[in-house]
């Protein structure tokens, strides 16, 4: 965070370490009680906003904290309590310190306060943008669907500089994404929902997993899906659509009704498919229901061929042979990048780019974006006879 930005303290207690770690990085000013940061006119709010969370613990509920949208809300307390955590984050907070506070846990608060105004800024100049929401479905897990959405978001997120991609998490139960990209989400789609569905609610507990790429994540334990409805998911896309150019959606495997509202609400459903006989009857299964039952036309529907390369499955040709239906993308495997990728919490993409995994994720996201294709690498002269052999 640079100086131009305001930040006010917000505690009837004197908490000098706050505004120590403040003084250099914002104009800082102290307000004794929340009233007063309530009664500021919208021009006059800070950007960055600590409140005492003990202090006004009790007298939450749900009203706006700020004037000014665009202020970022941090609660502070003195206990580091999770249940904490959750009810802050419901009341609008982008994020949470607890004491007793080190320089670094100031370092950190800043940062991620700085990224929070960054991306508030760039959603006040993105509502124009023309969201595609894409779903990729699989009736069975270990497809390699969660790893492939992974670093699709980054490979569209790379096509050009101000692309935003949101990733939205619906396998309730049991979603990946988050440990995927080695991310600690402090709120997840439980408290977006909490309290009805708002647009800065909603705003607040995505996680920036980089400064274009945010997730909003599936819930931190197995029971809490049960709390979240199909009118929820069509609540928070619309909320969210506007704000990002791709919002990719990750689904649980089956047709429940949180899956059917988002794929009913997306402009293309990527069926994963891998080169074993089980998975195609599925996907003859899938794609039956998806045309004759839900009535999606054709061309909304696409077919990814993961482990493509298999030198022991059923081949692209049988696949499309037996489902009458072109396969449009394949996805050669690598299992051990990809299993020290999602074990360092790194996209393959970004780890090993010219990786043939990695060529073929972005390949297809070039081609659902419409970059043109690259220019070919020269190659040498010496290359153009082939390779010397020894004598």
């Amino acid at each position: 965070m640079d100086t131009k930005h305001t930040a006010a303290i917000v505690s009837s207690r004197n908490w000098d370490d706050l505004r120590q770690a403040l003084d250099g990085c914002a104009q800082v000013r102290t307000l004794p009680a929340l009233d007063a940061l309530k009664a500021l006119p919208a021009n006059e709010c800070p950007d960055l906003a600590l409140i005492d969370f003990d202090d006004v613990r009790e007298t939450l509920n749900g009203a706006p904290l700020a004037r000014n949208p665009g202020t970022c809300i941090v609660f502070v307390s003195e206990r580091n309590e999770p249940d904490a955590m959750r009810l802050a984050m419901r009341y609008g907070a982008r994020d949470f310190l607890s004491r007793p506070i080190e320089p670094r846990h100031i370092e950190e608060i800043l940062n991620r306060a700085s990224g929070s105004l960054r991306a508030a800024t760039a959603s006040e100049s993105s509502q124009t943008r023309d969201t595609q929401t894409f779903t990729f479905f699989t009736t069975k897990g270990g497809a390699g669907k969660s790893t492939l959405l992974a670093n699709m978001a980054f490979a569209l997120a790379s096509g050009r500089p101000d692309t935003r991609v949101c990733l939205l998490d619906l396998d309730l139960q049991f979603g990946d994404l988050a440990m995927i990209f080695d991310a600690h989400p402090r709120a997840t789609i439980v408290d977006a929902i909490s309290g009805g569905v708002q647009p800065e609610q909603a705003a607040s507990c995505l996680t920036q997993i980089r400064e274009n790429i945010s997730l909003l994540a599936s819930p931190a334990k197995p029971e809490e899906a049960e709390l979240i409805k199909s009118h929820h998911i069509e609540s928070l896309l619309r909320c969210l659509h506007g704000q990002f150019d791709y919002i990719l959606i990750d689904t649980a495997p089956s047709f429940h009704d949180v899956s059917l509202a988002a794929l009913d609400r997306s402009q293309k459903v990527f069926l994963i498919v891998t080169p074993i006989i089980l998975s195609v009857k599925n996907l003859k299964r899938v794609l039956d229901v998806m045309t004759n039952s839900l009535g999606y036309e054709n061309d909304r529907i696409e077919i990814i061929m993961n482990r493509s390369d298999s030198k022991f499955g059923i081949t692209r040709a049988e696949i499309e042979k037996l489902c009458k239906r072109k396969v449009n993308y394949q996805i050669p495997s690598d299992g051990n990048l990809l299993v020290q990728t999602v074990n360092a919490g790194a996209p393959a993409v970004c780890v090993s780019p010219r990786n043939k995994y990695s060529l073929a994720v972005t390949d297809m996201a070039r081609s659902l974006c419409g970059a043109p294709e690259p220019a070919p690498r020269r190659r040498g002269l010496l290359s153009l006879f082939g390779k010397r052999t020894a004598r």
